[in-house]
């Protein structure tokens, strides 16, 4: 039995959400914790990031790569 061959992943097939401080933050080139006071403390993140509880966060991957921090 022959397999069906499977398509290939395009850009438009991943996923947007980002789950998680520590996700979030490896998003735009910030530590978990600085990510977490930007969403908690300031309102820097609120633009690109939701959260859904005091403990779970989303955040949306194209609106977080304009904030990315450049490496150093």
């Amino acid at each position: 039995m022959m397999k069906k061959p499977q398509p290939s992943l395009t850009t438009e097939d991943v996923p947007d959400a980002v789950w998680g401080y520590a996700a979030i933050g490896r998003e735009i080139g910030l530590t978990a914790s600085k990510t977490r006071y930007l969403v908690v403390k300031t309102a820097v993140l609120d633009h690109a990031v939701r959260k859904l509880s005091h403990k779970v966060i989303v955040g949306s991957r194209r609106r977080l790569r304009d904030f990315a921090v450049p490496p150093s």
